[in-house]
């Protein structure tokens, strides 16, 4: 049993199949996919799950740390299975996103005065080599 299936019982929920294919989607998936793409990539092989399955089994998996929930852009969150400490770069024009690796911090991350700092995530705003490609 992987990590994922074991937190999803200690969640009290059952393993069934549509969750059982999130997980398998998600494992090792670099394209940082919304609910809704989720949902389109398993609709063919799982035709009665629905919609509100994915959504409910991504909060599950962000709120036992196995998935991180980002939101690069107005309205629309993305989950990356990559838990470990990176950023993000976000294409404006073809919407992809990349992970990369986290800068060496010349300094302990501030907040105000008092402020215990939990996470840091940042994202990078720009254009991606193929769509500056496209522009020449």
């Amino acid at each position: 049993m992987t990590e994922s299936e074991s937190a999803l019982r200690r969640m009290g929920l059952r393993l069934t199949p549509q969750r059982s294919a999130i997980l398998g989607y998600l494992e090792g998936n670099e394209t940082h996919p919304s609910a809704g793409e989720v949902f389109q990539a398993l609709r063919a092989e799982h035709p009665t799950m629905a919609l509100a399955t994915v959504y409910n089994t991504l909060r599950c998996l962000v709120e036992a740390g196995l998935i991180l929930e980002i939101r690069v852009a107005a309205g629309e969150v993305n989950y990356d299975p990559d838990t470990s400490t990176h950023d993000h770069a976000y294409c404006t024009r073809c919407g992809r996103i990349f992970d990369l690796p986290r800068a060496a911090a010349s300094g302990p991350e501030a907040g105000p005065p008092g402020f215990s700092v939990e996470s840091v995530r940042r994202v990078l705003y720009g254009r991606c080599a193929e769509c500056v490609g496209k522009q020449k």
